[in-house]
């Protein structure tokens, strides 16, 4: 069955999903990865393409595959379930995982950072932690800098990148809070000084 035939199976079809679920159907694609993903992405609700790859022989498919579908759910409630699925996660690309993240709204951002099995398992996410960090509101990123056990054990970062997210801060209070949380070698705190007002220092 070419593209087109299928997009036309499912114009003449109520119960879009059942034409997925069904696996004699499956069978009969003649597609490519990419055309079966258009298609289903035309065709089904995110919360569908979640259940449809919870379907055995679509847990089956290549991780690349899951991602792409992945990648072009919608809804956050939904992304939250795929990024809780260790079955999804499995072997998944971390870019796949990134892309999801990164569009995220910012209080689920919160709640997968929080996540440690996520990040443990997946080392290939380290650049991931920093990007979301940099997109939080100034109070989040505050809240969260100063959580040092998360920061350094789970998400592991770096403690230059720690320095520069500090230097950034707009208030000298927080700045003068976070060094006493990290205890800043000499240099790093010479750094962060010079960003201080004239008057403060």
């Amino acid at each position: 069955m070419k593209v087109n035939e299928l997009r036309e199976l499912l114009k003449n079809t109520d119960d879009k999903f059942s034409v997925f679920a069904d696996v004699e159907v499956i069978r009969t694609l003649d597609i490519t990865i990419k055309e079966i993903c258009d298609v289903i992405d035309e065709f089904l609700t995110d919360e569908q393409k979640v259940e449809l790859l919870e379907l055995p022989h679509f847990k089956k498919t290549k991780p690349s595959f899951k991602g792409l579908i992945g990648i072009k759910i919608k809804s956050d409630e939904s992304k939250m379930r795929l990024l809780n699925d260790d079955e999804f996660l499995n072997d998944m690309p971390g870019y796949y995982i990134e892309d999801i993240i990164m569009s995220l709204n910012e209080d689920n951002k919160l709640k997968i950072l929080y996540n440690e099995k996520l990040w443990q398992e997946h080392d290939d996410l380290k650049h991931c932690s920093k990007e979301i960090l940099k997109q939080l509101s100034v109070s989040k990123r505050i809240e969260l800098l100063r959580d040092k056990t998360l920061i350094r054990e789970v998400l592991k970062i770096d403690e230059w990148i720690i320095k520069e997210f500090v230097k950034d801060l707009p208030s000298e209070d927080a700045k003068l809070e976070l060094m006493g949380v990290y205890q800043f070698g000499q240099s790093y705190v010479v750094e962060i000084l010079t960003t201080f007002s004239d008057k403060t220092c």
